[in-house]
C-alpha cells in the first residue's frame, strides 16, 4: 500500500477526531479537496474547463478515488463558504462544471501531514521489531500496512477488546500478537486505530449501490460494528 494512501488514512482520522465544522461525513473531505484548490492557485491554474480536472489531482495526491457527484457537491459547499459579495475566491459553472479559482488559500493541513509523515515511520520501525521477535519474514509483508490490509478482517475481533488477548494461550495467531505488540505503546497503537477509522471513512467515498434481484433483506447491527473499532462518535 502507497505511503501516501496510508497519509490520507491518519488524516480523514484527524479531521474526524477533530471534530472541528464536521457535521457529515462530506465535511470530513472538504479539507482535503480545499487543499487541492489552494495548490492549483500557487501555480497559477485560475480556471478549468471541468471539474474532473481537480478530481484528477484529488485523486494523484491522496490515492483514493473522488466520484465527480461527490466533488461537485464539495466544490458547491466550498463556493458557498469561501465566497463573498466582495471576493468571489471559488466559483463553479452549473452548465458544465466548469471553474474558476482565485486567491484560495488553505494551508491548514500541511504541517499535520508532515506529521503524519513521520508516525507512520515510526510505526513502520516498530513493525519491524514485531517482525523479528516472532520470526516473521520482510518478503511476507514488505510493511505495516501491508500486513494490516491483508489481516484487516481478523485484526479487527482484536482492537477494541482489551480481554480477547487475555484469554488466547501463548500460541495465539500473528494478528493477535500484533495488537498484543503494539498495545504495549499506547501512542502507537492509537495511530493503528485511526489508520483504520480513516480506511473506513475512504469506504464511504468507494461505495455504489446496485439494483439486486433478490427478495432477500440483510439487517446489520450498526452499534455492534461500530462499537468493534469505538467508533460511536
Amino acid at each position: 500500500m502507497e505511503k501516501s494512501k496510508i497519509i490520507t488514512y491518519s488524516l480523514l482520522a484527524h479531521i474526524n477526531n477533530s471534530g472541528l465544522l464536521v457535521n457529515d461525513l462530506l465535511s470530513i473531505f472538504e479539507p482535503l479537496v480545499k487543499r487541492i484548490l489552494s495548490k492549483m492557485n500557487s501555480e497559477s491554474i485560475s480556471k478549468g474547463k471541468n471539474i474532473s480536472e481537480i478530481k484528477s489531482r484529488f485523486d494523484s495526491a491522496y490515492k483514493i478515488e473522488l466520484p465527480l457527484p461527490v466533488l461537485r457537491n464539495i466544490l458547491k459547499r466550498i463556493a458557498h463558504q469561501t465566497n463573498t459579495a466582495e471576493q468571489v475566491h471559488f466559483q463553479i459553472f452549473e452548465n458544465d462544471d466548469a471553474f474558476i479559482i482565485h486567491n484560495f488559500i488553505f494551508v491548514d493541513y500541511d504541517e499535520i501531514i508532515t506529521e503524519k509523515e513521520k508516525e507512520i515511520d515510526e510505526l513502520e520501525s516498530a513493525f519491524r521489531e514485531f517482525c523479528n521477535i516472532n520470526s516473521l519474514e520482510e518478503k511476507d509483508f514488505s510493511s505495516i500496512f501491508d500486513f494490516i490490509e491483508c489481516n484487516k478482517l481478523s485484526l479487527v475481533q482484536y482492537l477494541n477488546v482489551p480481554e480477547k488477548i487475555q484469554t488466547i494461550n501463548i500460541d495465539f495467531n500473528n494478528e493477535a500478537k500484533f495488537v498484543d505488540f503494539f498495545r504495549q505503546f499506547p501512542p502507537l497503537f492509537k495511530k493503528i486505530r485511526d489508520i483504520y477509522l480513516g480506511s473506513i471513512i475512504s469506504c464511504y467515498l468507494e461505495y455504489e449501490t446496485v439494483k439486486g434481484n433478490s427478495d432477500v433483506e440483510i439487517l446489520f447491527d450498526t452499534n455492534y460494528i461500530l462499537s468493534l473499532l469505538d467508533l460511536n462518535s
